[in-house]
């Protein structure tokens, strides 16, 4: 309209509607709106961004309270069967030299705070590994793959149990549960996902008490050599929703908002972000 029309309760309106089309033109079915003019009749860009913002602000904010907070860990040793273990400026272990059908890693930890619950492992793409890795086949199998077989973790008090392993990627069956169920002919896999980040986490059984030395245990077995190239290794005292539910995508998004929003140097930062929290 070009006026504004103000109605006094009660009131009526009237619509008419002339056509002079002829009798093949008439209308079928219609509805008839009143309303006050939108201030924006196109909703632009920059609002639409805006409006995404403001409700990923609200998701991150409901998501936060449940997120652990995951610390890096720097082993005191790093030993295997026959491959090289070389610990790497930002706590990564890096295999080189010489694979066999059966390699075990072994690294040793250290003053151990009570409270742990689970452990992720991140494997990591390196341009010096085939196919850029995260594992080491080089041949029989799929360049740049790993077959993790078994995963042990020792405490002063012996063997502790695991449970509930999740995967950010896997082979098909081929899962991170597959490297805790005591068969060494199953293991974990990420064929098909090379030269790109994949991390798994395991819990826990029940909580750890502090401890003076902690050994992880790792056993790559196949039929051809499959071991690791590049890893990893983190820990939580918190909930480990993120991960540990297997909702890897939103573990990704929460991820990806933290590494913008916070310095790269707390222990804040999640695993992933470069500089991220350190236990030596």
């Amino acid at each position: 309209m070009a006026e504004p029309l103000e109605l006094k309760k009660p009131a009526g309106i009237t619509v008419r509607l002339v056509q002079n089309h002829g009798r093949h033109h008439i209308l079928g079915r219609f509805r008839i709106s009143l309303g006050n003019e939108l201030p924006e009749t196109i909703v632009s860009d920059d609002r639409r961004r805006e409006l995404r913002d403001q409700a990923f602000e609200k998701w991150v904010g409901d998501q936060l309270p449940s997120v652990a907070i995951w610390l890096r860990l720097r082993p005191v040793s790093v030993t295997s069967s026959v491959p090289i273990l070389t610990i790497q400026d930002d706590d990564s272990v890096f295999a080189s030299g010489d694979f066999t059908k059966s390699d075990t890693y072994t690294l040793t930890f250290r003053n151990f705070p009570a409270g742990l619950k689970a452990i992720r492992l991140e494997m990591l793409p390196d341009e010096r590994l085939p196919n850029g890795g995260p594992g080491s086949v080089n041949h029989e199998g799929p360049e740049g793959d790993f077959w993790l077989s078994s995963v042990k973790v020792k405490a002063d008090d012996g063997t502790l149990a695991l449970t509930n392993a999740s995967e950010s990627f896997a082979d098909g069956n081929n899962s991170a549960a597959k490297a805790i169920d005591d068969d060494l002919q199953s293991g974990w896999s990420i064929k098909g996902g090379q030269g790109k980040v994949h991390n798994a986490v395991f819990q826990f059984t029940k909580s750890i008490k502090s401890t003076n030395e902690l050994q992880l245990e790792m056993i790559c077995e196949k039929y051809y050599a499959a071991g690791l190239g590049r890893f990893r290794v983190v820990k939580t005292n918190g909930c480990c929703w993120v991960g540990c539910a297997g909702d890897w995508e939103t573990a990704a998004r929460l991820e990806m908002f933290w590494g913008q929003r916070f310095s790269a140097n707390g222990p804040h930062s999640p695993p992933g972000v470069p500089g991220g929290g350190r236990i030596a």
